[in-house]
């Protein structure tokens, strides 16, 4: 074989090889081309609507001296409940942990209204662990709460957040 038959066979090859490539579109590409046939996409990918468990994290304030404040991690969020375009149900809940193993009690507001959460219960009494909210089964509001140190919600709120709660999009 001469050389510009070597030539040609090697240019034939490295053009087979390198078609493939040429013709597969990157991963951005495709989610640019999903984002332009669903406008809804672009507001922030679709992703808030995933299933997904929200760990919210209460824990006693280790600056205050008077040992009556708490804390929490996720004081202010957006959960989804409905279906999706493909009618697959959004699973989003939340589960309460006690980050330092002390008792804390979550009381959705106003007390005793079974509207008044986002949830079938109205309070979560979290013991040394964790205590999950079960399915979302109201939406289309806000839901006030307030954290308080203890088995019940007596006494002062001793979450420090002004405005601590979820709204609920169906």
């Amino acid at each position: 074989m001469n050389f510009s038959k070597k030539l040609i066979l090697a240019g034939l090859t490295l053009s087979f090889l390198l078609l493939p490539a040429c013709s597969r579109r990157s991963q951005h590409e495709q989610e640019e081309e999903e984002r332009e046939r669903n406008p809804k996409l672009a507001l922030g990918g679709g992703q808030g609507q995933a299933d997904r468990v929200f760990d919210v994290y209460i824990y006693m304030d280790p600056t205050d001296p008077t040992s009556t404040k708490c804390l929490v991690d996720i004081d202010v969020a957006t959960l989804w409940t409905g279906k999706r375009k493909n009618g697959t149900l959004i699973k989003q809940t939340v589960t309460w942990h006690s980050d330092d193993q002390k008792e804390y009690f979550v009381a959705f507001q106003p007390p005793n209204d079974p509207n008044s959460s986002p949830f079938d219960s109205t309070t979560f009494e979290i013991k040394a662990g964790k205590k999950d909210s079960g399915t979302i089964v109201r939406s289309g509001k806000y839901y006030k709460f307030f954290i308080y140190q203890g088995a019940s919600a007596s006494g002062t709120a001793c979450d420090d957040s002004s405005d601590p709660g979820y709204y609920v999009k169906p």
